[in-house]
């Protein structure tokens, strides 16, 4: 019968759909004391099936043990913020592409440090202040100071 027939063919056809390639490009990047933006590029061959997530891991021992699965995005978004992690860890990352078919080898892996933002330090100095820098070393003086220092300025004393 034909419908026996056709039943044969479909069971015996290899399909030309395969899982995709791996993602490209995953770079990690500290955004702030406690979050690290993920971003990466879609994978060049998609296994003939449309993308339809990411597998998102993480491991904070450098990847020498185990990863940890931190989210499967359910979107073809190329990007991820990882929030709530801990200051001072060094956090390590990869990526794996999902279609219909099933999931793909992990890109290669990207790394940072969820770091304390640097702050520029201010020092006093203890020369005395040329004509263009006065107002500013004024500033950072106590009020009876800066009235001393101001005065002493106008009549020629500094």
């Amino acid at each position: 019968s034909y419908l026996a027939e056709a039943a044969a063919q479909s069971s015996t056809t290899p399909s030309t759909s395969s899982t995709p390639t791996s993602p490209l490009g995953l770079t990690a990047t500290a955004a702030s004391l406690s979050q690290i933006n993920l971003r990466w590029t879609a994978p060049t061959n998609n296994g003939g099936s449309p993308i339809i997530g990411y597998k998102i891991e993480r491991s904070n021992n450098a990847g020498s043990t185990s990863y940890t699965i931190i989210t499967n995005t359910g979107s073809t978004s190329t990007t991820y913020s990882d929030a709530g992690l801990a200051l001072g860890t060094t956090y390590t990352y990869r990526v794996s592409a999902i279609n219909a078919i099933g999931t793909s080898s992990p890109s290669d892996t990207a790394a940072t440090t969820v770091s304390q933002l640097t702050t520029p330090s201010t020092t006093q100095s203890n020369t005395t202040p040329t004509e263009t820098n006065l107002l500013q070393h004024i500033a950072q003086l106590n009020p009876l100071q800066r009235f001393s220092d101001l005065f002493a300025s106008l009549i020629g004393l500094h």
